[in-house]
């Protein structure tokens, strides 16, 4: 039963920080961006890989271009080992980003994402 809990514990914080990740990027608050991430840790974007401090410049540099954006979550698969103390998580979520050109028309991007982490 311990080991039952310790598991349930541990994807409910996995959850609560992939959940922290996406509403900290809609919000363009930087600094629970910061606190979804370890000491040292480094983020890989395609189009962006560094540490974090380097990553919320990015960020702070491209958000503005968004009116809005929004990250809708679905599944998460978490793959724990207890032993090591690590864990593996797969989130698949849509993603929706408002650009509003110098002329006040919009224009909507929609995709879906996939987010791999290690904790």
């Amino acid at each position: 039963m311990d080991e039952l809990l310790e598991s349930l514990l541990a994807e409910r914080a996995i959850t609560r920080v992939v959940q922290d990740y996406t509403r900290a990027v809609d919000r363009f608050d930087w600094e629970l961006l910061r606190s979804c991430y370890w000491p040292g840790a480094t983020d890989d974007h395609g189009t962006f890989t560094g540490d974090v401090d380097a990553f919320v410049e990015y960020l702070q540099h491209l958000m503005p271009r968004f009116e809005r954006t929004f990250h809708q979550l679905g599944q998460i698969l978490i793959d724990l080992d207890l032993e090591v103390g690590i864990a593996a998580a797969e989130t698949y979520a849509t993603a929706h980003h408002r650009i509003v050109g110098a002329d006040g028309g919009a224009q909507d991007m929609v995709g879906g994402v996939r987010y791999v982490d290690r904790f």
